[in-house]
């Protein structure tokens, strides 16, 4: 080796540590890269476990069944008026030798029947004074049934006894 052999063995020996010192800073770098890739970080502590929150199963609330809407019942129709009763219209013997319609004054309503009975041994008849209806004769002891559609108040008479009258009101 010659005079400049000791620089040449200087330089030698800084260029090695030269390398090394960048191997040094390369492994360094890899290091850190190899670290920040599985979530560490050069000079740090590694991580302890934690506990991260878990959830809870919760029970789905109950669904409470939606009400039916209270529906309003539809009122039952009233119950059809019961079938007019008969009114019973009586021709009496009234003395000896007299006649009367029992009771003078009635009232029915229309549609009703009217049932006439002739109680005594004599024909008679019903007849309203206007002529608005006439029951016909009605045979001694026998009975007749009637009815009046025409609302309104009507004097009657027997057309063989004119003396016996009465009033019938049809409503």
């Amino acid at each position: 080796m010659g005079v400049g052999d000791g620089s040449v063995a200087a330089s030698v020996v800084t260029r090695c540590v030269r390398i090394e010192v960048n191997c040094k800073a390369i492994a360094a770098v890899i290091v850190g890269l190899m670290l920040a890739a599985c979530g560490g970080s050069v000079g740090s502590v590694p991580p302890t476990a934690t506990s991260s929150p878990t959830s809870t199963p919760t029970a789905a609330p109950t669904p409470s069944p939606t009400p039916a809407p209270n529906a309003t019942p539809t009122p039952a129709p009233p119950p059809p008026p019961p079938p007019p009763t008969a009114t019973v219209l009586k021709i009496v013997r009234v003395g000896a030798y007299s006649y009367a319609f029992s009771p003078v004054m009635l009232s029915i309503r229309h549609g009703a029947p009217l049932t006439v009975t002739n109680t005594t041994a004599a024909p008679h008849t019903m007849t309203a004074d206007g002529g608005a209806f006439n029951s016909g004769t009605v045979s001694p002891n026998s009975t007749i049934t009637m009815t009046f559609s025409t609302p309104g108040t009507f004097p009657y008479h027997c057309q063989i006894h004119p003396y016996m009258t009465g009033t019938l009101t049809v409503t």
